[in-house]
């Protein structure tokens, strides 16, 4: 039942999005935060588990008195911000820089 509950309508909603992407006529898809998210992805994913033990060693949030949906809402924009920021001082130069390097070496 699980696939049929959550399976099929997840798979609709994603060939949703992506055939509503190939229209390029709606703005959801000029949004610059929305696509810097999407650009940042890799380096969200990179270093995400890395800006938990982070943010929590920093002693900011008191775990035992915040609750466990704001802390679960915090960490989550704080490894966005951690991926974007790495995203942009690492992944974006050095993409640039291979890309430079590539383009030398076919010519």
């Amino acid at each position: 039942w699980r696939v049929l509950l959550w399976g099929i309508p997840s798979a609709l909603l994603v060939a949703g999005f992506v055939f509503l992407e190939s229209r390029k006529q709606y703005g959801i898809f000029k949004n610059k935060l929305l696509n810097l998210i999407g650009d940042a992805s890799y380096s969200i994913y990179l270093i995400h588990i890395l800006s938990f033990p982070i943010l929590i060693n920093l002693n900011i949030l008191k775990l035992d008195t915040i609750s466990g949906d704001l802390l679960i809402l915090v960490l989550i924009v704080f490894a966005v911000i951690s991926g974007i920021f790495v995203y942009l001082i690492i992944e974006k130069p050095l993409l640039k820089f291979i890309n430079i390097i590539l383009k030398k070496y076919n010519s």
